[in-house]
Formats: structure tokens, sequence, C-alpha cells
């Protein structure tokens, strides 16, 4: 398992918890883990696991993949 994939997994699991928080996120130093945040942030947002890792589209412009 990549470094990754386990950031990733950690973020996602956070975001599911009731005291998810990024204030926290900064000031422990998980938010500038870029496996971490896409976890948490595909969680956060209701897309699919993985998506950030996976949409070749997600932030290209004009349109995008439609996911916020």
């Amino acid at each position: 398992m990549t470094a990754y994939t386990k950031d990733y997994q950690r973020g996602w699991r956070y975001s599911q918890t009731a005291s998810a928080n990024l204030d926290t996120a900064d000031r422990r130093g998980w938010s500038k883990i870029k496996g971490w945040m896409d976890g948490y942030l595909d969680n956060a947002a209701g897309r699919p696991k993985w998506h950030l890792r996976e949409c070749s589209n997600h932030s290209n412009v004009p349109g995008g993949c439609g996911q916020a």
C-alpha cells in the first residue's frame, strides 16, 4: 500500500467522524498531505471514494467533471 493510499484512507475516515474539523487538521499538519486532503475532501463533498485520484477532468476548465 502506497503512502498516498494510507493518507487518503486516513483523511476519508477522519471526515466521517463527528469531530472532523479542518482547523484541527491544519494544526496537526494533516491538511498539507495531498493524499489525506484528497480523501477528506472526497468524502466531505459526497464524492465516490478515490475520485480526486482517478478523475482526470475534476478541475479542468471549462466544465470539469461536474462533481463539486
